[in-house]
């Protein structure tokens, strides 16, 4: 009878993963009762993002920010920034990222993970002692998020403190000895042994920092033919604006088999939008990509981007 009680039915089909029912048509018809519903877009974002619809999700998270500073240009909850803010990361766009980001640290709960990506963006436009000012400060909330430690010692050895980022190093590997940024950093990297997702992670953090070239050079540690390995590698060349070599990975990705290759990641999607894009034979970008889309529930993009697969390659797989 109310949206308040739409959207508890939609969140508790999303908590309980309920088998027969979708919690889209609850969403829906919320924001078609009150299309600006600051909990309903919200929450619909939310599940918009983590289907890769990052556009979408935006638009949701926008209504929500309109609502929420109808009064109050600081909200009590400023949650919704921060989901803002990262719907705009996964669409590159950093400058309007970090607006959001900068919005949410106005409430204590998004200050953690507001504050690393701040550090992230700052590190990319190459000020690394703002960065490391953002990244203390996420520190500051929990000093055991290895990602945001990982940006630290990455800061402080492009900063020339190498003894204080080795010293930073063993305080890391204390906390998590699996902790592949720090592992990599004092060159240890046997312990990833031939797992590619080992390195397709780790290289990704690099590459949220800017590190594109230390990504590549991660990814070319791992010996096992996983195909996502290359695209990635392609996509980062991308980003060093090698369009040569990003040819080359590319048509070295496609030739490889693509048994046991499933893309699940949200990065993923860009990477693999990238190869279609800029491969001059790209059928089996294609069909991981429609894979991954049939994953997140997209299903008619999924369709046409196996129709597209085949007919590039219809002996591709």
């Amino acid at each position: 009878m109310t949206n308040e009680e739409l959207y508890l039915t939609a969140l508790h089909i999303e908590q309980y993963r309920h088998a027969t029912y979708e919690p889209d048509a609850y969403y829906l018809e919320g924001l078609k009762r009150d299309p600006d519903d600051i909990r309903i877009n919200n929450a619909y974002g939310l599940l918009l993002l983590r289907r890769g619809k990052f556009e979408a999700a935006g638009r949701c998270f926008n209504r929500a920010v309109k609502r929420l500073t109808w009064k109050n240009p600081n909200p009590y909850d400023s949650e919704t920034y921060y989901n803002l803010g990262l719907s705009l990361w996964y669409q590159g766009k950093i400058d309007e990222a970090y607006e959001s980001f900068y919005k949410a640290i106005w409430s204590n709960e998004q200050q953690e993970m507001g504050y690393y990506y701040l550090a992230a963006i700052t590190m990319i436009k190459g000020n690394y002692e703002e960065a490391l000012d953002f990244v203390d400060k996420a520190l500051t909330k929990n000093t055991r998020n290895v990602k945001a430690r990982g940006l630290k010692t990455v800061l402080l050895r492009k900063g020339g403190n190498k003894d204080e980022a080795m010293q930073f190093i063993k305080e890391n590997l204390t906390i998590d000895a699996f902790d592949f940024v720090s592992l990599h950093e004092c060159g240890q990297n046997e312990i990833m042994g031939d797992e590619p997702y080992n390195y397709m992670e780790t290289a990704r953090y690099y590459a949220e920092w800017g590190c594109y070239a230390e990504a590549i050079d991660i990814l070319r540690l791992c010996q096992k033919p996983y195909p996502m390995l290359k695209y990635e590698e392609a996509f980062y060349s991308g980003k060093l604006r090698d369009w040569q070599q990003v040819g080359k990975c590319i048509e070295v990705a496609e030739s490889w088999p693509s048994e046991c290759c499933f893309p699940n990641v949200l990065e993923d999607i860009e990477v693999l939008k990238f190869a279609v894009r800029h491969g001059e034979k790209s059928a089996k970008a294609c069909y991981y990509l429609g894979n991954l889309y049939y994953d997140k529930k997209q299903y008619d993009d999924a369709v046409k981007l196996w129709e597209q697969s085949v007919k590039l390659d219809e002996t591709c797989l």
